[in-house]
Parts: C-alpha cells; sequence; structure tokens
C-alpha cells in the first residue's frame, strides 16, 4: 500500500509524549514523530475498537484496519536499591526512545540528548545487552546493511487471510449467485 494512503495516528491520555522522561525529550519525539507526519492527539483517552474504529472518551471515531493498542511502561521498584539511582518512571540510570531512522532521545542521569547521537547510543546500549560476540557481530551486520539497504524486510506485517467480513461476504455471494 501506498504510504500516502496510510494516517498513523499516536493518541495519548496525557498532556505530551514520554511523560517518564524530561518536558525537553518529549518536545523533541513530538517533533521527530510529526516531521514523520504522525497525526498525535494528546489528552485524548482510547475507550474501545469496534467495527474497525478507534473510539476516543469525547466521542471522536477513528476509521481504521489496523489497530495497536499499547500503554506505557513503569519500572518495578528494587526494594534494597539507592534511591539516587533510580530515575523517572522507576527506571536505573536512564531513558531512552527511539521515534525513528536516525531519531530518538536518550537520557542519563544530567546528560539528555536527541537525534542521530541519541539514535547511536540507543543502538550501542541495545548491541552490548545482546549476550556473545558472534549474536553481537551477526546483528550488527543486519543493523548496517539495513541501515544501508532500507531492507525492512524483517519488519513487515503480512495478512495470510482475508478479514472475516471479505470470507463471510464471498460465502454469501457464492450462495446467491
Amino acid at each position: 500500500m501506498p504510504s500516502s494512503l496510510m494516517h498513523i495516528y499516536l493518541i495519548e491520555a496525557g498532556p505530551r509524549l514520554l511523560a517518564g522522561m524530561s518536558e525537553d525529550s518529549s518536545l523533541h519525539a513530538e517533533k521527530f514523530l510529526r516531521e514523520m507526519e504522525v497525526n498525535i492527539l494528546l489528552n485524548k483517552r482510547v475507550i474501545d475498537y469496534r467495527d474497525h474504529k478507534v473510539i476516543l472518551e469525547d466521542g471522536i471515531e477513528i476509521a481504521t484496519r489496523t489497530f495497536i493498542w499499547v500503554s506505557g511502561v513503569t519500572g518495578v521498584t528494587i526494594g534494597n536499591m539507592n534511591p539516587s539511582l533510580i530515575g523517572r518512571g522507576g527506571r536505573i540510570w536512564g531513558s531512552m526512545a527511539t521515534v525513528g531512522r536516525n531519531r530518538a532521545v536518550a537520557e542519563f542521569s544530567k546528560v539528555q540528548m536527541q537525534g542521530w547521537l541519541a539514535w547511536v547510543m540507543w543502538l550501542v546500549v541495545h548491541l552490548r545487552s545482546i549476550l556473545g560476540v558472534r549474536n553481537k557481530v551477526v546483528v550488527l551486520l543486519n543493523w548496517i546493511w539495513n541501515y544501508f539497504t532500507y531492507d525492512q524486510s524483517m519488519r513487515m506485517i503480512v495478512y495470510v487471510r482475508k478479514a472475516k467480513e471479505i470470507r463471510d461476504r464471498e460465502k454469501v455471494e457464492a450462495t446467491t449467485h
């Protein structure tokens, strides 16, 4: 499907994105998303999804066939952890969020970064968390390949079956014609 026919909405019940991070990081993330033409709705709460429509608390309905509903993440408190090491959202040492290609926000104690540098930092932190040198090399080479070739094949969502409405309609049509 051409991207011009897709509309991506990010609906947030709160007054800003990434509430677990600083307001500055939140504003940068919002700016990056708007540059990518993501429709951001703040102070809007999703209450339901039915009949291919996202229903908001204020009555607004957004028609869609694809709906991904997620919620925020808060770190689990560790009883004997020094409170000075715990940051916003109960996270230890810092928070990072990728927003897209070459776009991220990151916070570590008093250090904040946005854009390409934060994105590279995200890659380094996540590459370090992979066990085994061989696995790290394979992941790094895959990332490099995908970066330069724009290969997104691993991230595609493929529908194997037709939508239920289409299958039902085809059954009716098959028996009435």
